[in-house]
């Protein structure tokens, strides 16, 4: 069922693609190993930036929900240092409250909110989301710092 409902979703994502985003699959013999690469979004410290991140899908997709980290180091409050993140106030999408309807989409789409709207209340860097809420133009000056060494 799980490949299936990946070709499903690869499908529905070439005919409704995200502006600034592409995902392919590292294997098109097993979809559920995937990589993919964003654009940091305009007017953020990460604009231009072009990240990597992985997809490793279970094989109980979509009853269990995939696994995303980033490959490309990003200065990010919600982002650790081995590219593994959380959603702020959306964090359960990808846990505890995870539901089979949620798509790949929806997840991108979260993904770049995440670039656009760090949420420093839910941080897992909480020196970098200090930095966020009292001193942000530092924030943005190590931010955009890092998306030029590492997302050129």
């Amino acid at each position: 069922m799980s490949y299936r409902r990946i070709a499903k979703e690869f499908e529905y994502l070439e005919k409704n693609s995200i502006s600034g985003l592409s995902l392919w699959q590292d294997d098109p013999s097993n979809p559920h190993n995937c990589t993919g690469q964003l654009t940091g979004p305009e007017n953020t410290p990460y604009e231009n930036g072009k990240f990597t991140f992985k997809i490793i899908f279970p094989l109980a997709y979509p009853f269990k929900p995939p696994k995303i980290f980033f490959v490309t180091k990003i200065y990010h409050p919600n982002i650790l240092h081995n590219g593994d993140f959380c959603l702020g106030y959306q964090d359960g999408l990808l846990k505890e409250n995870w539901s089979p309807s949620a798509t790949i989409r929806e997840i991108l789409l979260y993904l770049i909110e995440l670039l656009r709207t760090p949420c420093p209340d839910d941080p897992l860097e909480p020196d970098i989301a200090s930095e966020y809420k009292k001193n942000k133009s530092k924030f943005n000056r190590n931010a955009r710092e890092y998306t030029y060494l590492y997302a050129n």
